[in-house]
């Protein structure tokens, strides 16, 4: 396929997803409708090597995946997670249980190896569906490939519904506290500075695109090399939590500002080569492995939603927090931002036509769900990813 020709494809792709999403108001997942997309081009006109076509290779997606991981670590807020103390520890609890849930009872169904790999998907990250179907792939386990994609596609549809139906109860019982008097204040939020301490010391010109590439490049491949150095001495610390870690430390020691790659202007393209990458890999999908992968990826689902429940509501009732904004919380790991914000926003709305009503369920829900979808997406998904990876290269 023409260079221009299978770039112009990929984004067209995106773009229909992201489209359909934006007029059901994120009903219908971005993810579904772009992955329909890719499988009807790649059954019909569109060739397996669009990805190499389009100039987009697999050492470049792993440059990606490094840098945006390193970003990542700069979104972390210490203080706001002390301030949530009680939603980590509720959505560190829950996720644990969908995990041991899986490989406990769901495993027993379909077996180790596509347990494992559908398990980090499950916590919403794109860049551990990307580190397990990569896993996959090496092994030579297509199908295992596959259903990493397709537990990443299809948990939105379970967990959108779900949390609507929880944080409607959770919003009604706020606004009956609020037009009866006995709602407390909403906690505050917590503002940081932003900006980089090494940039406020050095000339505005300093200021580029390339400057803050390079930082984050820097760190990105310290984060490789330390790596490697703990697989020496025979410790398993993996170059993405490596990259975790080195970028909240740049964040913190003022290396790095926050949203580094927004900064830079660089973010919206790493996250199109990126998603291309991942979809790509549904060129190996036949409508017989197609049909294999989707067992698999409900019963993940299946099971891992039943573990987010049932320990949400253990741990939520353990620190005295409603068992609807426990659950609500728990499933954002199932989306993340911007779904938890947007479904919060359309909650209030559901429920109310006084805009000073609506503004106070946002003020008291929101919060939570955007500390739940961080931890569960941004942070453990790629800390489980790192672990589960030789349960299915082994």
């Amino acid at each position: 396929m023409n260079i221009v020709l299978a770039f112009t494809w990929i984004a067209f792709a995106l773009f229909v997803g992201e489209l359909i999403s934006s007029m059901t108001k994120a009903k219908i997942p971005s993810m579904f409708v772009s992955a329909i997309v890719f499988i009807i081009g790649f059954w019909t006109f569109v060739p397996d090597s669009l990805l190499e076509d389009a100039g987009i290779s697999g050492n470049l997606a792993a440059i990606i995946v490094y840098i945006m991981i390193v970003n990542v670590g700069t979104l972390i807020s210490i203080e706001e997670l002390k301030r949530q103390w009680k939603i980590v520890l509720i959505v560190l609890f829950a996720m644990l249980g969908a995990g041991l849930l899986i490989m406990g009872l769901g495993s027993l169904l379909i077996g180790k190896q596509l347990a494992a790999v559908g398990t980090p998907p499950l916590m919403g990250s794109l860049v551990s569906t990307l580190l397990m179907r990569d896993a996959a792939m090496e092994a030579g386990l297509k199908e295992a490939a596959v259903v990493a994609v397709a537990v990443w596609v299809l948990q939105s549809f379970v967990g959108y519904p779900l949390t609507a139906v929880f944080l409607k109860k959770e919003g009604k019982t706020i606004l009956e506290q609020y037009r009866n008097g006995s709602l407390g204040k909403a906690q505050e939020e917590v503002h940081e500075d932003e900006s980089s301490a090494l940039l406020r010391q050095l000339p505005d010109y300093w200021n580029t695109t390339y400057f803050a590439l390079l930082r984050l490049g820097l760190l990105a491949y310290l984060a490789v090399v330390v790596s490697a150095w703990f697989a020496m001495i025979g410790i398993n610390l993996h170059a993405a939590v490596a990259s975790l870690i080195l970028g909240l430390v740049g964040r913190l020691t003022g290396l790095l500002e926050k949203n580094t790659l927004v900064k830079a202007n660089a973010n919206g393209f790493m996250t199109f080569g990126l998603m291309a990458y991942i979809f790509d890999g549904l060129k190996i999908t036949t409508p017989s492995i197609l049909l294999d992968a989707m067992l698999p990826a409900l019963v993940v689902l299946f099971f891992g939603v039943l573990g987010l429940y049932l320990f949400s509501l253990v741990a939520g009732k353990v620190l005295k927090i409603s068992p609807y904004l426990s659950f609500s919380t728990a499933l954002t790991a199932l989306y993340g931002f911007p779904g938890d914000m947007i479904i919060t926003q359309e909650v209030a709305k559901s429920l109310t036509d006084n805009e000073l009503e609506q503004k106070e369920l946002v003020d008291h829900m929101l919060p939570s769900m955007l500390i739940g979808g961080f931890v569960s997406v941004t942070i453990v998904s790629v800390i489980v990813a790192s672990y589960f990876i030789p349960l299915v290269v082994g």
